[in-house]
């Protein structure tokens, strides 16, 4: 009998993104191609971004004609997330492009968000089941709480709370930028703070953030860290300075959504959770609150699509029970 596999698509701002697992949720194909942003750019544009998923997808589905075994789903992200008006054009490339590919493989297409993938593979190490928890789903495009469930291969999640005006990613990404590093900046201002010696500067560090009443707000601490950088702080401050604040203002949001929503598991993910300093730092300040962190794998925090194939492997265990 030939294995049966799950394909999973995932087209967002910055990767084009391809996955096969099979009955086990074992990773078969798991190709991930990074959109190309000129240096001193921050982003692309929409269109810009679907020209580069068409021509990246068209090489990467190329992987499924090599695969021993039968398709059983092909799960697409279709929007940002699980609500009826999000929408971004970059979607219609997974979506059509899955839907395409369902037809030629004669597999059943199912479609979910880009949010719920992140979060789903963030679940592939929880032994647990049901679990409940506060999610964080911390990127480029989104920083937002949420509250969910995973129960028997049903995954639901309601967003609480976020930042209002930009999020953890931007902010980021803007002062990366602004440092002479490629977008996205995040692993670069990583690396640099791995090679620098920052004890003197941490006794002086202050907290810049801002979180009330359920809301992050970051424009402030941007304003803060671009005049620090005009002062000609080191670049090395500059990027702790970021990372440390990022991770204080999300510090106070869990607490405050573990607290109303009497939960005490809170799992993290998105591209700003691979962040070496943001996970030393929450790991060891929630722990010692009584919260339990689980951090998405540092590879898997960037956008993938190893989550939608494993919402469409779900999807048939539910099935075929």
């Amino acid at each position: 009998m030939n294995n049966l596999l799950f394909a999973g698509l995932d087209t967002s701002n910055y990767t084009t993104s391809l996955a096969v697992v099979d009955e086990q949720g074992s990773r078969i194909v798991d190709r991930r191609i990074p959109l190309q942003v000129e240096l001193g750019e921050r982003g692309l544009r929409q269109q810009e971004a679907v020209f580069q998923h068409i021509r990246n997808l068209s090489a990467l589905v190329e992987d499924i004609h090599d695969l021993h075994g039968e398709i059983q789903t092909v799960t697409s992200s279709t929007k940002p997330r699980m609500e009826t008006t999000s929408y971004m054009p970059v979607f219609e490339v997974s979506k059509n492009v899955g839907i395409f590919l369902s037809g030629m493989t004669d597999a059943s297409w199912l479609e979910t968000s880009h949010q719920r993938g992140h979060l789903r593979v963030a679940l592939e190490g929880v032994d647990e089941d049901p679990v409940s928890f506060i999610g964080l789903h911390i990127s480029g495009g989104t920083t937002e709480v949420l509250t969910g469930n995973y129960a028997r291969g049903i995954l639901e999640e309601m967003i609480l709370g976020g930042t209002s005006d930009i999020s953890a990613g931007q902010l980021i990404d803007r002062i990366g930028v602004k440092m002479g590093f490629a977008f996205p900046a995040g692993k670069q201002m990583d690396q640099l703070m791995e090679a620098s010696k920052l004890e003197e500067y941490k006794k002086s560090y202050r907290y810049k953030g801002f979180f009330k009443d359920g809301i992050m707000n970051l424009s402030g601490l941007e304003n803060h860290l671009t005049q620090r950088l005009e002062h000609g702080d080191p670049l090395d401050h500059i990027a702790y300075g970021t990372f440390r604040n990022v991770a204080e203002v999300l510090e106070r949001a869990i607490l405050h959504y573990a607290g109303s929503e009497k939960k005490k598991t809170v799992l993290l993910t998105g591209g700003v959770a691979a962040n070496t300093l943001i996970r030393e730092y929450l790991m060891e300040h929630l722990s010692q609150k009584d919260i339990k962190p689980i951090f998405c794998s540092k590879k898997d925090c960037t956008d993938n699509a190893v989550g939608a194939a494993l919402i469409g492997l779900d999807a048939y265990k539910r099935s075929n029970r």
